[in-house]
């Protein structure tokens, strides 16, 4: 799969790394609760990013798309 404006090279030593980690995505009534796991050091170091990058994404899609404002929160 070809994306515009990304390299190929790039995104096939990205996929050699984030395609060690598992997710699980679990749909509430009103809520969604998305789990990146792996066993794999090197793939763990990515995942806090790929969520930030997740949680961002959706968030401008919901207010794009939808008019839904709203907010990130961050749990400690």
């Amino acid at each position: 799969m070809t994306l515009p404006g990304v390299d190929p090279k790039k995104l096939q030593q990205l996929q050699e790394t984030t395609k060690r980690i598992s997710a699980k995505v679990t749909l509430k009534q009103s809520s969604l609760l998305i789990e990146l796991d792996t066993d794999n050091d090197g793939s763990r170091a990515v995942i806090p990013n790929l969520l930030e990058q997740l949680a961002t994404s959706l968030g401008q899609q919901l207010r794009a798309f939808f008019a839904i404002k709203g907010e990130i929160v961050r749990a400690k």
